[in-house]
Order: C-alpha cells, then structure tokens, then sequence
C-alpha cells in the first residue's frame, strides 16, 4: 500500500502542469555546494566545495557553462590543508522532459592546486551527469557528478570526483 501511494505520488510529479520548454537563448546563474574526492599522491582527499555557474542556452537542447569552483581539503596529522580551484567550461546536452531534465555534457578545464607553499596550474578534462527540476519557470534546483581528469598523472592528481546540489534562476532579459 505504501508502495502504490509513492508510486501516485511520483507519477504527480512528472505530470506536473509545467510544459516542455527549451532553454534557447536563457541565460542563468547558479550556485552550488557539495561533495569533493580526489585522488592523488597514494591518498584520498576529501573535502567540500562551493562554485558558482554561468550558462546560456545555445539551441533548443544545447547549452554552454562556465563554471568557478573552489575545493576544500583539510588535512589530517602531518597532511596539510590541500586547496582547489578550477575554472572551466563545458557543453551540456539536457533531454526536456517536462519537470525533471537529465542531462550530460563535458569540458575543458585550468584546475589551481594549493598545498604548504606551492601551487600547480593544470589542464584538465571532465564529463558530468545531473539531472534538473523545475520548480517554476524562472528557478531550477537539481544535482549533478562531475568527473576531472588531468592528461599528465605524474603532477600528482590525476582524477577528482565532484557531487553538488545546485540552484539556478533564469534570468530574463
């Protein structure tokens, strides 16, 4: 019985009275807060992270972001504090369907890495998967992985995770 009545619910929700809409010619800003995992020198870093988002919808389900993203590693014993910044860019290919919108994309990135006094500028790639709601026509709220990789793994850091929840407005113009 509990089982049906979750099953109404999430069948309302997908039926919800909001119609299918492209994001051609929108621009937005987002922020978002989560979850940071990276791999380097024989240990597993772990820390949060926070950034901020810029997109502007190409075509009917095409659009482009760029992105600011600050990782935070606190240390443990002798570890250090590791800090992460990375500025990047990525296309973004969303399927519209109604409420929720999937989507994935990929990019290219400049990752900034911080620990004890040196600092590293890297290039870096990435793919993400997410998926949007649409509360309204102007605020999205969703959540989305983002997978980086660094071409030359000898610097060190050669894959990070990211997990965040994100919040968006349309802007109109």
């Amino acid at each position: 019985m509990v089982a049906a009545r979750l099953l109404l619910f999430l069948l309302g929700l997908l039926s919800a009275t909001n119609t299918a809409r492209a994001y051609e010619d929108e621009f937005g800003i987002a922020a978002a807060a989560g979850y940071s995992l990276a791999r380097g020198h024989g240990r597993n870093l772990q820390g949060v992270s926070v950034g901020t988002i810029l997109d502007y919808g190409l075509a009917e389900y095409w659009s482009i972001r760029a992105r600011l993203d600050y990782a935070f590693f606190p240390g443990t014993g002798l570890d250090p504090n590791i800090h992460n910044a990375t500025l990047g860019t990525e296309f973004i290919y969303s399927v519209d369907v109604v409420t929720l919108v999937p989507f994935a994309g990929a990019g290219l990135d400049v990752r900034g890495w911080h620990e004890r006094s040196e600092t590293d500028l890297l290039p870096a790639a990435h793919a993400v998967l997410g998926v949007d709601y649409l509360a309204s026509r102007d605020w999205i709220f969703g959540v989305d992985v983002r997978g980086f990789v660094t071409p030359d793994p000898s610097q060190g850091r050669p894959f990070q995770l990211l997990a965040v929840a994100v919040i968006r407005y349309l802007l109109d113009y």
